[in-house]
C-alpha cells in the first residue's frame, strides 16, 4: 500500500483530510506518525494555493 503524508500541524485539518480520504488506496500518515519535527516553512506565496504548493514541496523534500 502506498503511503501519503498529510503534512499539517493543525489537528482539525488533519482529521478532515483523513475523513475525506478514508476510502482511498493510501495509508494516510501525519507528521506525528513519522516523528517529523513540527516545523512549518515560511508562507511567502501570494495565494493560498501558492502557500500550499510551497508546503507540499518543503515537506516532500524533508520527509524523503
Amino acid at each position: 500500500m502506498e503511503k501519503l503524508l498529510i503534512a499539517t500541524t493543525r489537528k482539525g485539518k488533519l482529521k478532515e483530510v483523513k475523513n475525506i480520504l478514508k476510502d482511498s488506496k493510501f495509508k494516510l500518515l501525519s507528521l506525528k506518525d513519522i516523528n517529523f519535527p513540527l516545523i512549518e516553512p515560511e508562507e511567502t506565496g501570494k495565494t493560498f494555493r501558492e502557500n500550499a504548493e510551497l508546503k507540499a514541496k518543503f515537506y516532500g523534500k524533508k520527509s524523503g
